[in-house]
């Protein structure tokens, strides 16, 4: 049997159980005009690209394996069960995931436990935080986390704000404003992608516990958001 076959069967083997359920089909297929070409979307052309995406994962592995193959083999060997539920929470979550750029990042988990072999909880909870989080989210982040340090009051601290207008509010402290940097997003999504990271306890909220200081405002990294972006991404 070749290489290839095993990827094929694997990636087949945790499509989407829609083809297989007849009732299912049945009542997509019934709703006037739209339901046949709903049915074809949902069964072949869907089963096609989940082929894709856990193929383009195995690929992102097979690509950057080399130099760790010993390392992996000798994983295997000592934590199989823990490796093998690693896999496949990333298979399950590709197969969700249209964007390649985030399937890498779940390739680059699995390697980089490869070369650190640390404790299994770090790429679990790494797998789980990226599993919650968009292309956005990680730009935002890393942008939050590559903030230069700031004077006075917050000395010591990368501090970012969504727009300028909060960053006159202290003087001559040079805040990194979000909205310079991403003037794609809207600001009002831009608000929810920084909230939606505080919520993953990957950046903290400057404006809690400082005097005359407003919430939601002013937001600076937290350790674990330079760590998850540690393992998501390769040599660093």
């Amino acid at each position: 049997m070749s290489e290839a076959e095993p990827n094929k069967s694997l990636a087949t083997n945790i499509s989407d159980k829609y083809g297989n359920q007849t009732w299912v089909r049945a009542v997509i297929q019934a709703i006037p005009y739209v339901g046949g070409s709903l049915d074809t979307l949902l069964s072949a052309q869907g089963q096609k690209w989940r082929e894709e995406r856990v193929q383009h994962y195995v690929e992102e592995l097979a690509t950057n394996i080399s130099g760790l193959e010993q390392k992996f083999n000798d994983l295997v060997s000592k934590s199989s069960e823990e490796t093998y539920d690693l896999i496949r929470s990333h298979i399950e979550s590709v197969d969700r995931t249209r964007s390649e750029l985030k399937r890498k990042r779940f390739a680059n988990i699995l390697l980089n436990q490869v070369e650190r072999t640390t404790d299994w909880d770090e790429p679990d909870t790494a797998t789980r935080l990226l599993r919650n989080l968009t292309d956005p989210h990680v730009m935002v982040l890393k942008a939050i986390c590559s903030a230069p340090e700031c004077e006075k009051p917050f000395i010591g601290l990368r501090v970012s704000v969504i727009e300028p207008v909060a960053a006159k509010e202290n003087g001559n402290v040079k805040f990194n404003v979000l909205t310079e940097q991403f003037k794609s997003i809207p600001p009002p999504q831009l608000r929810l992608l920084v909230i939606e990271l505080l919520s993953s306890g990957l950046i903290k909220d400057e404006g809690v516990g400082r005097f005359g200081a407003a919430a939601m405002e002013k937001f600076s990294p937290l350790p674990t958001g330079d760590w998850f972006l540690a393992w998501i991404e390769r040599g660093t």
